[in-house]
């Protein structure tokens, strides 16, 4: 909390948040839309921005904001105009120093910086300017859409029919089972379901000091994830053996041992 002039107290400003020793410059790794800006600064500064540090505790990996984007309009489209739920018309987001930031909106406030097609209120009028914005948060959706991220896509969903959901499901039973079993007989918590028909494709296992154990698990080649409170989310893939299933728990169990 700072003072400000009239003496009530507030949160410092996000323009005055620095950044760490050696990440200069962090901003180019990120989309402009997603960063705090100048243009914006009466409007930013105007919003109360919480860290989201439930489901992105840690930052962004740099060009892989993909998933974090698709909630940032799909929470905006369902409380817009599925359920409109007032004050909070949406959702912004942005990142600051690589972490995100969110905070509800009013959508029918902010006016993009680049439109397309399709932010218009009738994108196949061809309407000569000024634009008259489509409602809700489709005055963002901008222009045509990505192809290339598409054909990666379609290649993906060949991959899965070719190996057939069927098989892909009964896998994961049977590797989750071996993850969640294993997990305990080493003295593990597990944080999932223990019935597979009332959790995903992933066992959540919690271990002293579980986010430096991911943090190590990452730099020696398992591919995990974590949440705090939670732990380690372990998730395999139908290309995954048992063999690997069971050497992230005993690689588990030797990180443990060296650390203090």
């Amino acid at each position: 909390m700072t003072k400000v002039a009239n003496s009530k107290p507030t949160f410092m400003s996000p323009f005055d948040v620095k950044a760490p020793s050696g990440a200069e410059g962090w901003e180019q790794l990120y989309p402009y839309y997603a960063l705090i800006s100048p243009e914006r600064r009466e409007f930013e500064e105007s919003k109360f921005w919480f860290f989201d540090g439930m489901h992105n505790p840690e930052p962004l990996y740099p060009f892989d904001t993909i998933m974090t984007e698709n909630w940032w309009v799909g929470v905006s489209q369902m409380s817009s105009r599925v359920w409109a739920l007032p004050p909070a018309i949406g959702l912004d987001q942005r990142i600051v120093n690589g972490y995100l930031y969110a905070s509800p909106r009013i959508i029918e406030r902010l006016e993009p910086r680049l439109v397309g097609w399709f932010s218009h209120a009738r994108p196949f009028g061809f309407e000569s300017p000024p634009i008259e914005y489509a409602e809700g948060i489709a005055r963002f959706t901008g222009g045509t859409p990505n192809m290339p991220a598409y054909y990666q896509a379609r290649e993906g969903y060949k991959v899965i029919r070719d190996v057939g959901p069927e098989v892909i499901r009964e896998n994961a039973r049977r590797q989750t089972e071996l993850i969640y079993a294993g997990a305990l007989e080493r003295g593990y918590t597990v944080n999932s379901p223990r019935e597979f028909e009332r959790r995903g494709n992933h066992v959540t296992v919690d271990v002293p000091k579980a986010q430096q154990v991911k943090d190590e698990l990452i730099r020696r080649g398992f591919v995990v994830d974590y949440r705090p409170g939670a732990g380690i989310r372990i998730a395999p893939h139908f290309y995954n053996t048992d063999d690997e299933c069971r050497a992230i728990l005993d690689e588990i169990a030797a990180i443990l041992r060296t650390l203090p």
